[in-house]
Order: C-alpha cells, then structure tokens, then sequence
C-alpha cells in the first residue's frame, strides 16, 4: 500500500469515528502524528495528555516521569501485560489511565475492565480518562456515547469500551 493511499484510509478512519467534522481540520501532518501516536504510547503519552491536578491542568508527567513508570508502559505495549510494584504516590493509576485512553482510542472494539475495591475509586478512574480526552487535540479527540459522570462503564464512538468493577456491600 503506498503511502498516500495509506494517509487517506488513517484519515478516513479518523473521520468516521468522529460525530461532527465541520471544524476539522486533517492535515497530510497531522494523520502522520495520528500514525505516529498509534505506534507508540510514550511518544502520546508525553506530547498530548494533559493530566488534571489540585492547580488545574497539567502535563507533569512530561517533566518527571519515573523510569518506572515508563517501564511499565513499554512492557504493557510490547508484552500485553505488566506487573509494577511501586511505592505509594507515583502515579500508578494515572499513568495506566492513560495507558488505557491510548489502547481504546487507537484499536477499534477493544474491552477493557478496571477492578477497584471502592466505587469512588472506580468512577474516578474513569472521570480520568474522560478528562485526558476532553483535552486532546481535535484531530485525536473521540466522542463518548454517554456524558454523564455517574457511569461506571464508558464507550467511545470507534465502539471500544472500559467498564469498572468493584466489591459490593451486601
């Protein structure tokens, strides 16, 4: 496949998965930076998640991203699994938040579970990968089928879909 025609079906890919593509705006540059996102999760990971703190919005993991934790994300990319011990406070649920983001937004129908022992935690896990795509670019950025923040489960419009678990009381 020549790398035109190539460029146009990454395009055409980008454009299906998107609800309104009126302001949209898919530059030769910007499907090769799609291309280049895809096939590397640290590189997307660094250049455009923006992360939420007490101050705001941030992208501090760019600045202090523990090798840990980039450890972490090449094993899970390569391997398909990973096992981390880490100490408390590193950004563990953070990082694979976004780990998350790019394995949904990047491969079409893919499922994915996230298991927490308290509900909150769950749901807040997911308000994180929420909030990362409510900050990408347009020309990353894809719709979820439902806005509401008490979901325990999210489905993007490429059809991929994250639900949480957790223990109940009774």
């Amino acid at each position: 496949m020549s790398l035109n025609n190539l460029i146009r079906k990454v395009g055409f890919q980008i454009q299906s998965n998107k609800s309104n593509t009126k302001h949209l705006n898919l530059s030769e540059a910007k499907i090769k930076e799609y291309m280049v996102c895809r096939t590397k999760p640290l590189y997307y990971i660094h250049k455009y998640v923006k992360f939420e703190t007490t101050g705001g919005i941030s992208d501090y993991l760019n600045d202090r991203f523990h090798p840990k934790l980039k450890r972490y994300v090449r094993s899970a990319h390569l391997y398909h699994n990973s096992l981390l011990m880490a100490s408390r406070q590193l950004g563990k649920s953070t990082i694979s938040a976004a780990l998350l983001d790019w394995a949904m937004r990047f491969y079409p129908k893919n499922r994915a579970v996230i298991l927490n022992f308290k509900k909150e935690s769950a749901i807040e896990n997911l308000k994180k990968i929420k909030f990362i795509n409510e900050y990408l670019p347009d020309f990353l950025q894809l719709d979820f089928s439902s806005k509401s923040d008490i979901k325990t489960y999210a489905t993007y419009s490429n059809g991929s879909e994250i639900k949480t678990f957790y223990p109940t009381t009774v």
